[in-house]
């Protein structure tokens, strides 16, 4: 009985069979690719609004206060901020969560040296609830000599020492894609970037 349940069936056709995981995997790549650059396509339109909306950063003693209704994100400041005044000497970054997308682009700005020196802190939900995203970042930036903490930490501020500048961000968003109204205070201070760097760095070393 066994024998002709065998024999009955359809003979296998192993280049039919190869050449259909062959045609699934190029599906594959192609929706990952098209993923990609669709990701990168919203990156760039985030960017473009931001550079409508502040036409100039804050001279020195300046204050913007900016009142976001989610068409960029709180992490769209740091590409916009390298783009417009070069390289950043020191940079400090401090949030709650993140996510892939920023993650990766933080080592893609260390790695073209857009980014020269970056400490970064999150808090610890950040490790529990993406525990990937998490070990990505951590990984990356120790690979790199830069620094990372995660501990009970809820403050969102990005600090970006260029050239001639000491831009302070200080905001209610996180460094993700925010669908939320969130509002940020934009200064060009020394005295301000110097006293959140103090905290952060206190941070930084002792853990």
């Amino acid at each position: 009985m066994l024998g002709r349940d065998m024999d009955d069936l359809p003979d296998f056709d192993i280049n039919l069979t190869e050449g259909t995981i062959e045609k699934r995997e190029a599906e594959t790549v192609l929706k990952l690719k098209v993923k990609a650059e669709a990701k990168e396509l919203i990156f760039m339109e985030k960017k473009d609004t931001f550079n409508k909306i502040i036409t100039s950063f804050p001279e020195p003693g300046e204050y913007y206060h900016i009142v976001n209704n989610a068409k960029y994100d709180f992490y769209t400041i740091l590409p916009c901020i390298i783009d417009r005044r070069g390289p950043i000497e020191d940079c400090y970054v401090s949030t709650w969560t993140m996510n892939r997308n920023n993650t990766l682009d933080i080592m893609k700005q260390l790695d073209g040296g857009k980014i020269k020196n970056i400490g970064v802190l999150t808090g610890l939900f950040f490790k529990r609830r993406e525990t990937a995203v998490y070990s990505q970042l951590m990984t990356g930036l120790l690979k790199r000599g830069q620094r990372f903490v995660a501990f009970k930490n809820h403050c969102k501020v990005l600090l970006a020492k260029t050239k001639n500048d000491y831009l302070v961000i200080e905001g209610s968003a996180n460094f993700t894609s925010n669908p939320r109204l969130e509002q940020y205070v934009f200064t060009n201070n020394k005295k301000l970037f110097e006293f959140h760097k103090q905290w952060m760095e206190k941070f930084l070393n002792e853990r």
